[in-house]
């Protein structure tokens, strides 16, 4: 028996199972790659972003003395355009590949259903990485705001807010990969 979880994530879960098709799919996932191929890098550009240091959220972890250190490298003009970006550019793709991933984790779960009832629950794991992201960002952004104040704690959160969205991340990815392969089986088996 499948442990139940708190009753909102739950009605959260059947609310995106019912929206899920694979047109939602499909849109999200074209929506997704021009997010993260055309309109990040345009406002990246337009921001004047080249010579940026690498992004703290494309780290897996790093320490709070790193993420300051990387802080400080953006330079004045870059601190202050980066939140610009984090709530422009960079807020489209989340939307995005939430949607993308639930839809897809519960097109892939729904026949399963009848002999693994965790598969249902797992379209949740994006809006995990989304909230991750979310806060992420947000970690980010007052670092770059409140510098040339390193509150130890607030970097520490944003590497621990980071290190989470990748590691669920994997988990979405994986278990879309498990899913995918249960689902051959079953095919191959009629």
């Amino acid at each position: 028996m499948t442990p139940a979880l708190p009753e909102p994530l739950e009605r959260l879960s059947r609310a995106i199972d019912g929206r899920s098709t694979w047109r939602l799919f499909l849109v999200t996932f074209v929506v997704m790659n021009i997010a993260r191929y055309l309109i990040m890098p345009w406002v990246s550009a337009q921001l004047g972003a080249t010579g940026w240091p690498k992004p703290l959220d494309l780290s897996f972890a790093y320490s709070p003395e790193d993420a300051f250190a990387r802080v400080a490298a953006y330079g004045e003009i870059g601190r202050a355009r980066f939140p610009i970006f984090s709530f422009t550019g960079d807020l489209v793709y989340p939307v995005a590949y939430t949607a993308c991933f639930a839809a897809l984790l519960s097109l892939l779960a729904r026949p399963l259903v009848g002999t693994w009832a965790l598969a249902m629950k797992l379209n949740l794991l994006p809006v995990a990485v989304f909230m991750l992201d979310i806060f992420e960002n947000l970690s980010i952004a007052v670092m770059m705001h409140i510098y040339p104040a390193t509150p130890l704690a607030l970097g520490l959160a944003a590497s621990i807010f980071t290190t989470g969205k990748w590691l669920f991340a994997g988990l979405a990815i994986s278990s879309a990969l498990v899913l995918g392969a249960r689902r051959l089986m079953q095919a191959a088996r009629h």
